[in-house]
């Protein structure tokens, strides 16, 4: 037996050889996308997890790790431009990488901040909290370009709930009230998160009026078929990733209506859909299409099953111990199995810290294992891609998820 926090702990010192010396780490590129990509987004990931490692161990190496992660972050230069952090460098793409961009540095800066009473970065942490106007009559988020220009809204709902979800962290840790438009955005999710029929929830938010949405089906309707199955196997790889989000809004913002909502609970049962269930488990699948290159559908299902469900540890326990035999190598410390991007998969480890703890029935550490379960007889060595870069580095009504 060992357990989740334990092995969090290891993967954080696994990640110490891959600090780069200006403290960033390796950058990914953003998984089946290939986006070539900047440290910001890894090194947030990185920051999280050694700071929750020095939290829960008082070590200072995980301290020293951070703290230069955060200066990193914090120091003017190319990752980080006037208004907000350059996440990417893709002709015909924003350099923000929408929300969900500054979604990620946000929540590392306010959780690490709080951690090692760094108040630099809970004040980069609000400002980036700030930076994103909130359209009043359509209840989403504007994009901030790092020009400070305003492009207009990020219409992905994976986005816009994570920014939300992030700026619910920032407020929570410094033991603020939820500003007025969490809380709205929050209490519109029934109209602006769309379902599908069976639960799933669409990848695009929703445009006001019934000529919006004809115009939706429209658009869906003109794409063909290959076009709407790749649109609905993207939506099946972030349905978890959604409800990841909604469960940190509901810690944050726990008196919303929209928790006992009809919509939420649809969303919530899909998990349990044979079409959810299926692909997950198909290899075809959950490679090239899991969002962001990382397979951590279980891990998120066991944060929502936390924070949204009926919280039953045995089905956490058992969506936690398929996460780890799938994508986390043993030898290695890494969570960085059966990944489109090995760097960010790794670094996305930082999403488990967010989980309470729970005992595993996995090998309690590398030397008990000859590899991760399914992996071949070369998993045993580090990734090459995971060395630093030469610029710097079931009970339940929804058990057997």
């Amino acid at each position: 037996m060992t357990s989740l926090h334990s092995l969090l702990i290891e993967s954080a010192e696994a990640g110490l050889d891959i600090q780069g010396a200006n403290g960033s780490t390796p950058a990914g590129h953003n998984g089946p996308y290939h986006d070539p990509e900047t440290p910001a987004r890894n090194t947030s990931h990185w920051l999280v997890t050694w700071s929750f490692a020095f939290e829960k161990t008082g070590d200072p190496r995980f301290a020293a790790a951070a703290n230069r992660a955060l200066d990193y972050l914090l120091a003017s230069g190319k990752h980080r431009l006037e208004h907000t952090f350059e996440q990417r460098g893709k002709a015909g793409k924003d350099k923000c990488n929408g929300l969900i961009g500054p979604a990620f540095n946000m929540e590392a800066l306010a959780e690490a901040g709080k951690r090692l009473s760094r108040p630099d970065a809970l004040e980069l942490a609000m400002e980036l909290a700030q930076m994103c106007p909130f359209d009043e009559n359509l209840n989403l988020f504007t994009i901030r370009e790092v020009d400070g220009s305003l492009p207009g809204i990020d219409w992905t709902i994976n986005h816009q709930i994570r920014f939300v979800a992030a700026v619910s962290i920032v407020y929570s840790v410094q033991g603020l009230a939820m500003p007025k438009n969490v809380e709205t955005f929050v209490d519109s999710l029934h109209h602006t998160m769309i379902l599908r029929p069976n639960g799933r929830i669409r990848h695009a938010a929703a445009r006001r009026g019934l000529s919006a949405a004809l115009r939706r089906q429209l658009r869906e309707w003109r794409m063909g078929r290959e076009a709407r199955n790749k649109l609905h196997l993207k939506e099946i790889a972030y349905h978890a990733f959604n409800l990841y989000g909604l469960a940190i809004l509901r810690r944050n913002y726990p008196n919303s209506p929209f928790w006992g909502s009809d919509t939420l609970e649809r969303a919530l049962d899909y998990v349990t859909s044979e079409e959810y269930k299926s692909a997950r488990n198909d290899t075809y699948f959950y490679e090239p299409y899991i969002p962001a290159g990382y397979n951590f559908s279980f891990a998120e299902c066991a944060l929502a099953d936390q924070a949204l469900g009926p919280n039953d540890v045995r089905t956490q326990k058992s969506l936690l111990e398929q996460q780890f035999a799938r994508t986390f190598d043993f030898q290695a410390r890494m969570m960085q199995q059966c990944a489109a991007d090995p760097l960010t998969q790794s670094a996305q480890v930082c999403d488990l810290t967010r989980l309470d703890d729970v005992e595993l029935d996995l090998p309690l550490s590398a030397s008990e294992t000859p590899g991760a379960a399914g992996a071949d007889e070369n998993s045993a060595q580090r990734s090459p891609a995971l060395a630093p870069s030469a610029n710097g580095p079931g009970s339940s009504p929804r058990s057997n998820l």
